[in-house]
């Protein structure tokens, strides 16, 4: 089960049960807010759940029918979806968020893939490139996708709001109690 808060909403992907969304204003006492679950046309298992950038939608990974969806975060009321990503594998997706943009590792399929979704219109998303690569782990920070293999580290560059997926190798980072520094060499 994963999942992402925004403000006081916690929102939970439940597996074969799909949303939850819970208040917790009051963190000593989470109250279930909503719930997008089970139905004929949209299908539980879901395996990855985050808000987007601005709070107003909700975006989920899932393993049967529409693989992404995009529900409003208020009402859970499915806004969008893509039928097919190309495969979404049990327990090891991951999903981020930039602006108007979803990174997804879905390790679905013989080859991970990265996908790259456009939500700007979230009631048409659109898939805009794949990157065949390997990820066992990824995490973003002030724009930049820091992505892991067993072959090294990556890093790719997205604040122009355009993903730049050109292989990079991390050659040092400091850590400071404030700050994270980097240098890096792109080939």
């Amino acid at each position: 089960m994963k999942g992402d808060k925004n403000n006081n909403t916690m929102i939970l992907g439940n597996e074969g049960y799909g949303l939850k969304k819970f208040n917790i204003s009051n963190i000593s006492q989470p109250v279930l807010s909503g719930a997008a679950t089970y139905t004929a046309n949209a299908p539980g298992f879901c395996q990855e759940v985050k808000f987007s950038s601005n709070g107003n939608y909700i975006y989920g990974l899932f393993q049967t029918y529409e693989q992404f969806r995009i529900y409003d975060a208020i009402t859970l009321s499915l806004v969008g979806n893509i039928q097919n990503i190309g495969g979404v594998a049990y327990g090891n997706s991951d999903m981020l968020v930039w602006g108007n943009r979803i990174f997804i590792d879905a390790n679905g399929g013989s080859t991970d893939t990265m996908r790259v979704i456009d939500a700007a219109v979230p009631s048409s998303p659109v898939i805009v490139t794949s990157l065949a690569i390997n990820v066992n782990d990824m995490k973003m920070n002030n724009g930049k996708i820091f992505l892991c293999n067993d072959s090294g580290i990556y890093v790719y560059d997205v604040a122009s709001g355009i993903p730049v997926f050109g292989y990079t190798t991390l050659l040092s980072m400091l850590i400071s109690s404030s700050s994270v520094s980097m240098a890096f060499f792109v080939r």
